[in-house]
């Protein structure tokens, strides 16, 4: 869910119910609450997309299509398992243990193609 989904939920739920919670007398302490949970929720950053080479993108794509177009991360991390073997010219890329936190990073959060 989106931080925006989220708001949205927040204030849909901040209409319907503010009139009953009003007439039950508990109204103000209610929409107020509402109000100060839309307030922190829109203040949540959104994960960052991280920066990642052609290559990687491509091994992204390419595995999105081997697990049915789905972003499945454990689906993609067991594709490249297998498909990567030492004679793969960027094989130090994925072994790098600073490169696979940026690969897992770009599969939940998204990301972006580096330029060239």
């Amino acid at each position: 869910m989106t931080k925006d989904e989220y708001v949205k939920i927040l204030q849909k739920e901040e209409d319907d119910n503010a009139q009953e919670a009003e007439d039950n007398g508990y109204g103000s302490g209610y929409y107020d609450g509402l109000d100060y949970a839309v307030d922190l929720a829109e203040k949540l950053d959104e994960p960052k997309k991280v920066v990642i080479p052609q290559f990687v993108a491509d091994w992204i794509e390419e595995a999105k299509l081997y697990s049915g177009n789905e972003v499945d991360p454990l689906g993609i991390i067991y594709f490249m398992g297998d498909y990567f073997s030492s004679t793969d010219p960027h094989y130090e890329w994925i072994y790098d243990i600073d490169n696979q936190k940026l690969l897992l990073n770009a599969i939940a959060n998204g990301y972006e193609v580096e330029d060239e």
